[in-house]
């Protein structure tokens, strides 16, 4: 039924119509939907794409290179916080909110023997919205 039911909403969104589907279960509306709004507190605080929800996310990111590198040349990056560098200087973690150039770029000054940056599940966004207030991310710009 379920199956079924995810069909006839991709058939009307392929047929121009609009639908309106209220869930908890994301891999099903990540699946169907072009756009995804959350409420909170009977409000509407996003409405974007999963795309661009996931570009104002959080990221655990993690950059091993083969040589020490010292943590003073990513900790000023926009959008770089909570950074860590290993006793030996050769592993850096830390988050990462919005885009990864500032850091790619500053890493390709060195040799990277790996990287690593985590996608956002959208069930992961959507509860961040319903964590303390002022951990939540700012509500996006709603256009409708």
């Amino acid at each position: 039924m379920q199956q079924t039911f995810l069909e006839l909403v991709a058939e009307a969104a392929a047929n121009g119509q609009t639908v309106f589907m209220s869930s908890h279960i994301m891999d099903e509306v990540e699946a169907v939907a072009d756009r995804v709004g959350i409420l909170r507190d009977g409000r509407l605080v996003a409405l974007d794409t999963v795309a661009l929800l996931r570009a104002g996310a959080v990221r655990e990111i993690e950059i091993s290179f083969a040589e020490p590198v010292t943590a003073e040349e990513f900790v000023q990056l926009p959008g770089v916080h909570d950074l860590v560098l290993d006793p030996d200087g050769t592993s850096l973690r830390g988050q990462l909110t919005g885009e990864p150039d500032a850091p790619v770029k500053a890493a390709a000054k060195h040799h990277v023997t790996a990287l690593r940056a985590t996608e956002p599940a959208l069930d992961d966004l959507f509860h961040a919205y319903y964590a303390d207030a002022e951990a939540a991310p700012r509500p996006t710009a709603v256009t409708i």
